[in-house]
């Protein structure tokens, strides 16, 4: 192919890249090529490359999209086809991930209290109890309203029930390692 880089279109460019590339490549380009059509390079935008990675469902079908592009726009310079990868700016990008609840650790340093602030957190943790008591019959009673995906009495009180647990094995966790100063 010793076209005139400009003219060259993305479903030829692909078809000669695809005589070199593995199997697991394929897939991807080949439904690339179908997008794209016999345009040529330069009319690619980074926009609709972005959205064709993005229009995976998983993250790691996402992932193989752009290294299948990724090595195909580098073959593409390689040959002359191409001066800059359109997706250089999406190579470096990384998906953001969901941020992970935070679990309560506590080093085996122990935690140093006042007897009056251990004695505060004994009460709320007896409190809690009885809180966690009465969430629980909230739950079971909001169970039964019908449809738990449209559901909101069910779902705050599965979130209330919730923060009772984390907030009572967070105490546990203080009174586990406190120490009473004088």
């Amino acid at each position: 192919m010793n076209e005139n880089p400009s003219s060259i279109p993305v479903n030829k460019a692909i078809e000669e890249f695809l005589g070199s590339a593995s199997g697991e490549v394929r897939a991807d380009l080949v439904r690339f090529s179908m997008k794209c059509g016999s345009r040529p390079f330069f009319t690619l935008t980074t926009e609709e490359i972005r959205d064709f990675v993005k229009g995976a469902k998983k993250a790691a079908d996402r992932k193989k999209r752009l290294e299948a592009l990724d090595g195909f726009f580098n073959f593409s310079k390689e040959r002359g086809w191409l001066i800059v990868s359109p997706i250089a700016d999406l190579v470096k990008t990384k998906e953001k991930k969901r941020p992970r609840a935070k679990s309560v650790s506590f080093s085996s340093r122990p935690i140093w209290l006042s007897a009056e602030g251990r004695r505060k957190l004994e009460i709320e943790m007896d409190g809690l109890f009885e809180e966690r008591e009465k969430a629980i019959a909230e739950v079971k009673r909001t169970r039964e309203d019908g449809d738990l995906r449209e559901n909101a009495p069910y779902h705050a009180a599965r979130e209330r029930l919730a923060w009772l647990e984390s907030r009572e094995r967070e105490i546990r966790a203080i009174l586990a390692h406190a120490r009473v100063s004088d």
